[in-house]
């Protein structure tokens, strides 16, 4: 036999007739639930036989799936581990994956993949600690990425005004009609290409892990900041 009872978050549950008379805490939202008192323990009928699994929580709600019922902590058993509340872990989690995912935003919005990343990130590292160590990944790929596609852009130039100061243009015709060789095309798209998949590849997979706890540092990305 249990014990039916509702909490004022509005949740219901079904206790054990053991924990009449006791306060416990709601495992849904941790204010003080008071058992109601049974008027004749002896005509109470046997308690219930319950599922595998809900004999473990002397306090099982309807409303939470059986293996994912919380424990409190006026209850917890001593040879028990506490679990944490999911709230928080969950909240912070979403934000890390945020954060990586705020890199793509310059496809959209110029510069935006530079800006939002370190917005979120100096907003929501004191509220979440775990934020400042995904904060210091994106902001170490940021640089790389900034150095790396500088030095591109260094060497496509030097390379590029080496041709244009060998050259003679005779007329605005000639300038016009000229045509940039398609081996410096292809070195071009050589060391660009990878540079911009991984921009997009690396946040994508940075989110995912972000979303399970983890920490990824980018690959080929300098520690500049640690």
């Amino acid at each position: 036999m249990a014990i039916a009872i509702t909490c004022t978050c509005g949740k219901s549950f079904q206790a054990k007739v053991e924990l009449a008379g006791k306060t416990v805490k709601c495992p849904s939202c941790g204010q003080p639930l008071a058992i109601p008192q049974l008027v004749d323990k002896q005509q109470s009928p046997e308690p219930e036989k319950q599922p595998v699994g809900v004999d473990d929580d002397p306090l099982a709600t309807t409303d939470v799936p059986l293996g994912n019922t919380p424990y409190g902590n006026a209850y917890a058993s001593a040879n028990q581990p506490q679990l944490k509340p999911a709230g928080s872990m969950s909240e912070s989690c979403k934000w890390a994956m945020m954060l990586h995912f705020s890199l793509l935003a310059g496809l959209l919005i110029p510069l935006a993949g530079l800006v939002v990343p370190i917005i979120i990130w100096q907003v929501k590292k004191d509220e979440f600690p775990g934020i400042d160590d995904h904060g210091k990944v994106v902001l170490n790929w940021m640089i790389t990425l900034i150095i790396v596609s500088a030095a591109i852009g260094i060497v496509f130039s030097i390379i590029a005004g080496i041709i244009i100061r060998g050259m003679t243009f005779n007329s605005v015709e000639q300038v016009v009609n000229y045509r940039t060789p398609f081996w410096l095309i292809t070195t071009l798209y050589a060391l660009s290409t990878p540079v911009a998949i991984a921009a997009i590849v690396f946040p994508i997979i940075g989110g995912l892990k972000a979303k399970d706890g983890e920490v990824w540092p980018y690959p080929f990305s300098y520690d500049f900041v640690d």
